[in-house]
């Protein structure tokens, strides 16, 4: 008989699985389509937007940085003993966290030379008004 259970430290949850057959072990393309693949159809998805989610938990900022890695493991073929930071280093793919700082710190900067005052005053009274300390996006800076 068969075995049909087989063991695997880290599954790929349902959200990375849809890329599979593309970003796969199996897949027949190389590893530089795979890298361009992801760059250019998967990475959009999750930085759509992404200057707003200072506000997110860092556990939600967690879950899609297991999702990318494990894309990017399954990508590379790797065992599991090679750390994450490898993977990021020699793909050239940065951490969630780090985009989310350059982008988020790009687009105040944009905010504060903006010529209308409206999106100007917004900026400068969040600093002044605050009374709880929540993570704003500003606090990314």
């Amino acid at each position: 008989m068969k075995n049909v259970w087989r063991f695997s430290p880290r599954p790929l949850s349902p959200s990375c699985r849809g890329a599979y057959w593309l970003l796969g072990r199996k897949s027949p393309l190389s590893l530089e389509n795979k890298v361009l693949v992801y760059k250019v159809a998967i990475k959009p998805i999750w930085t759509y937007d992404i200057e707003l989610w200072g506000c997110a938990s860092k556990s939600s900022i967690a879950i899609l940085q297991r999702c990318q890695s494990k894309i990017l493991r399954s990508m590379a073929d790797a065992p599991w003993y090679i750390s994450d930071s490898t993977f990021h280093n020699d793909l050239g793919i940065p951490f969630i966290n780090e985009v989310l700082h350059e982008r988020s710190s790009r687009h105040h900067e944009r905010l504060e030379v903006h010529p209308s005052a409206l999106l100007q005053q917004p900026l400068l009274q969040t600093y002044n008004t605050r009374r709880l300390r929540r993570h704003l996006p500003i606090d990314l800076r």
